[in-house]
Formats: C-alpha cells, sequence, structure tokens
C-alpha cells in the first residue's frame, strides 16, 4: 500500500487488520485459486476500483501506521513482556 500498489491477499490474521475489502485492497480466501484469480481480474479491469483502492491504501497506511503509532505499540508490546520501557 505504501508503494501505491493495489493490494491482494489472502484473508489471514495479520493482514486483515490493515485491508478492507474493496476500500484499502482486496482478499480472498486461503487456498480458493479461483476467488484469486477474479479478484486479481477485478483489479486489472476495473480502473476506476484500482485507483480509489491505491489512493485509499495511501491514505490508511499514512494514518493508521505512523512512526509515533508504531513506537508507542512496539513500547507497549516490550512492557507486556515485562521489558519495562518508557522511552
Amino acid at each position: 500500500m505504501s508503494c501505491r500498489c493495489p493490494v491482494l491477499s489472502s484473508d489471514s490474521d495479520g493482514v486483515s487488520s490493515s485491508i478492507i475489502q474493496n476500500q484499502t485492497g482486496k482478499f480472498y480466501s486461503l487456498g480458493n485459486i479461483s476467488q484469486a484469480v477474479n479478484e486479481g481480474m477485478d483489479l486489472m479491469a476495473n480502473h476506476q476500483l484500482r485507483e480509489s483502492i491505491r489512493t485509499q491504501g495511501t491514505t490508511h497506511v499514512t494514518t493508521l501506521f505512523t512512526p509515533e503509532q508504531y513506537s508507542t505499540q512496539f513500547i507497549s508490546m516490550l512492557n507486556s513482556l515485562g521489558i519495562n520501557f518508557q522511552g
């Protein structure tokens, strides 16, 4: 998303928090090759949707994944592991 490429991914835990179907990217069910092909074909054929996904994806990344938020979440993870870090 940060390089303005439309994203197509299997629907799994790690990416489901950053991809919103047909807004910031596209999902297909894990192992469903025909669905993956159909979603990919839609991205290639539907120029308006592809541009919308690219634009919304970039906005999504820059607003929800800022360096400040990343560092706050990283410090929280360290603290949850018993590593007291105040930053």
